[in-house]
């Protein structure tokens, strides 16, 4: 068999294009989308190595099957010529280092954990940032909380102040200092330069915040010794773990900055793969508790990173109480 990608394209319904994708998701190595082309046809595009053409066909329904090999796909889409590309390889550098190339890319490896994931296998950190300014980055407030077997074992929530060089960054650039002030009415966090932040507490510096990773792996025992942790409930240490967001492009940013190279999912992942359906983050600012740290508290306003994680953790937490209860009462 070739060790070249290759590619079939299908013109199905949204139904039948659905059912594709969902069958070829059964199998590894193999790549699937699909995108629609009008109102009543979807184009239905595979791409993959481990399996004959005869396998393949098999599992697409009809009525219109096209099998395309790499040399004839110069005729083919953009946007199909750009996906095999990325996948195209020569004869001489065989499977093998195809598939390595597939298990080391990001998505593959955020895909099968999601794929693979348990309540009971995995210890998540839900997390959440708040920054003065993203662009130059300057991070003001982390909040995070640990899950464990679908509960919450602990809090971390901490405020970061600039060193002396960056604080006059913050305050003597026009176009960063006006970010700095826009943020605010976000946030409710003050300037660092005003007298107002020094309410913010606890406090530390972010090139020397070394703390989360202990937070994701120590035991609490280890743990209760810093203010800036509340423990919950007991539990062990813990090297493996993934962190969890909510539109995460901050989060992935701070947490680079930070030299982290855990995953990184996003709550709707765990909520479509866990519990088969959609979060509700509609209005999730009202009509619910807010659990503010106490500069917040002090505010009573503005986005809190303690409570959003807080918000976040326990949106899961619940929903995986409310999925065993279900599962009780059916058995």
């Amino acid at each position: 068999m070739s060790v070249s990608p290759h590619v079939i394209i299908c013109q199905l319904t949204e139904e039948g294009s659905k059912a594709t994708y969902y069958a070829m998701r059964k199998f590894k190595r193999c790549w699937c989308a699909y995108a629609c082309i009008d109102n009543k046809h979807y184009s239905s595009y595979y791409i993959g190595h481990l399996f004959t053409e005869e396998k393949i066909l098999s599992l697409i329904p009809p009525p219109e099957k096209i099998y395309l090999d790499i040399d004839q796909f110069e005729h083919c889409s953009p946007l199909l010529q750009q996906l095999v590309n990325q996948l195209k390889i020569t004869p001489e550098q065989g499977l093998s280092d195809y598939l390595a190339r597939t298990e080391s890319d990001p998505n593959y490896i955020y895909q099968k954990f999601v794929r693979n994931f348990r309540f009971d296998k995995q210890t998540l950190i839900f997390i959440d940032f708040e920054a003065f300014c993203s662009t130059p980055l300057f991070p003001s407030e982390i909040g995070a909380v640990r899950v464990l077997n679908g509960q919450v074992v602990a809090t971390l929530h901490s405020f970061f102040t600039p060193n002396e060089e960056e604080l006059q960054m913050l305050k003597n650039n026009q176009k960063i200092a006006a970010s700095v002030i826009y943020t605010k009415k976000i946030t409710a966090i003050p300037p660092p330069w005003e007298e107002p932040f020094q309410h913010c507490k606890p406090v530390a510096r972010f090139a020397e915040f070394t703390l989360l990773n202990e937070f994701c792996t120590k035991s609490s025992d280890y743990l209760k010794q810093f203010e800036q942790v509340k423990i919950i409930k007991e539990f062990a240490e813990e090297p493996q773990f993934a962190f969890v967001g909510k539109g995460i492009h901050l989060e992935k940013k701070i947490l680079s900055e930070m030299k982290f190279t855990q995953l990184i999912i996003e709550t709707e992942d765990i909520f479509k793969v866990a519990f088969k359906k959609d979060p509700v983050f509609e209005n999730i600012h009202e009509n619910r508790e807010f659990k503010y740290c106490a500069f917040h508290q002090f505010k009573g306003k503005g986005h809190c990173g303690l409570d959003d994680a807080l918000y976040l953790a326990e949106l899961v937490c619940n929903q995986k109480q409310a999925e065993e209860m279900k599962n009780e009462v059916v058995e």
